[in-house]
């Protein structure tokens, strides 16, 4: 991730201009429009959400205009898009929008389609940012991380976890686990 400040005047044309693009709407630019004269701490963090979210696509050396072109070339853009405000207002980590962000690119670039898409993005607003970190950094894991990972369809795993004596802190031991095909593009999209 990028830690440089981004100026918050071109954050905020990024977003409107995204955000419009993506609204068939149109009601969406014109209320982003108001930022640029009242930003209430609401507004601020959502500022520096997207901040994180666009960081993704710094990264990728990917300005807006070409973030917009991209996105409304792929035939299904607008089952992607039509839910950009809402899933990025939900994130209740900001280290989420730019795992967002990250998504986003790799639905650009071919490596997951928009059904998946979807999916990974629904993983990622219900995932603990702490279990994401274990994930994203091949930390060990619990049977409570192993339990929430294959409930989200992250992990398939086969083993017992029928000792009584085990508690959910305990880390898994002998225990055979492999990610599920979209468990492994998730992670392979959001790893650094």
């Amino acid at each position: 991730m990028t830690s440089r400040k981004v100026d918050g005047n071109k954050v905020v044309d990024n977003l409107v201009s995204a955000a419009s693009a993506l609204d068939p709407t149109g009601a969406s630019g014109f209320i982003l429009g108001s930022i640029k004269f009242i930003l209430s701490i609401r507004d601020r963090v959502y500022i520096s959400k997207f901040e994180k979210f666009w960081s993704a696509f710094e990264e990728s050396k990917i300005e807006v205009d070409e973030f917009i072109r991209k996105t409304e070339e792929q035939k299904d853009w607008q089952k992607v898009g039509e839910n950009f405000l809402l899933v990025m207002d939900s994130f209740s980590a900001f280290d989420k929008c730019y795992y967002y962000g990250k998504l986003w690119v790799g639905w650009l670039g071919g490596k997951i389609d928009q059904y998946e898409f979807r999916i990974m993005t629904n993983i990622l607003q219900s995932m603990s940012p702490a279990i994401l970190e274990k994930l994203i950094y091949d930390k060990p894991v619990n049977v409570f991380d192993m339990n929430m990972l294959t409930a989200w369809g992250i992990f398939k795993y086969s083993g017992a976890f029928d000792d009584p004596n085990q508690d959910e802190s305990t880390e898994i031991q002998n225990i055979e686990s492999r990610f599920t095909n979209i468990g492994e593009k998730l992670v392979n999209i959001i790893k650094p």
